[in-house]
């Protein structure tokens, strides 16, 4: 268990380590924080995107302002892996690996969007969107299934992702991210619940 938790983690974070590291050792040929993020990739204000600065949909998830940004979001992944290898069994793990590794990025790559497309004029980087999401997803799945039956017990699992939200707002970080992952990760897994319930029942 904890030894396919480090591999899947290992393997979804090494790209976003390998931009930052190399990122933040051309950060010291910048003038300012802000030319070197704009020049490597980070997702600007929805003022000054356009159809040219499209691919910063894609490499602003990986960009992380330093390492501590990355460790911490590495850590979130961990945690969502650790409880996805422990709750879900697979006889195709390579084909799980590889759907897991590609709906981080795709996670991050949909709040990107999302951000652009509501108007947010903060800067962004990093995949805490995508984490949060990943995490919620995971709890959110293990509060619907037969394993938690209190209901304190479904509401806790729900709420506790929240919880890094606030722990943000308290160090003032641009939260929008984090509210659209945790809103996206758990509100996907609880609309297909209903929805396989509601046709099993018809």
């Amino acid at each position: 268990l904890i030894r396919s938790t480090l591999i899947k983690t290992t393997l979804i974070v090494l790209p976003p380590f390998i931009i930052t590291v190399w990122a933040q050792y051309q950060l010291q040929f910048f003038s300012n924080d802000l030319d070197w993020a704009e020049y490597y990739g980070a997702l600007l204000s929805s003022s000054k995107m356009n159809f040219n600065e499209g691919w910063r949909l894609l490499i602003a998830p990986l960009l992380h302002y330093n390492i501590k940004h990355l460790l911490s979001n590495t850590l979130l992944i961990a945690i969502a892996t650790l409880i996805d290898e422990a709750s879900v069994k697979s006889h195709t793990y390579f084909l799980k690996l590889l759907s897991d590794i590609s709906r981080v990025y795709l996670w991050g790559a949909f709040i990107a969007l999302m951000r652009v497309t509501w108007g947010v004029e903060a800067w962004s980087m990093g995949l805490s969107g995508a984490a949060l999401a990943l995490l919620s997803q995971q709890l959110c799945r293990v509060a619907l299934s037969s394993q938690v039956s209190h209901p304190l017990q479904k509401i806790f699992l729900y709420l506790a992702p929240w919880g890094f939200v606030l722990i943000d707002i308290r160090d003032n970080v641009d939260i929008v991210s984090h509210i659209l992952g945790v809103g996206l990760g758990t509100g996907w897994p609880t609309l297909f619940f209903y929805i396989r319930r509601k046709q099993k029942v018809m």
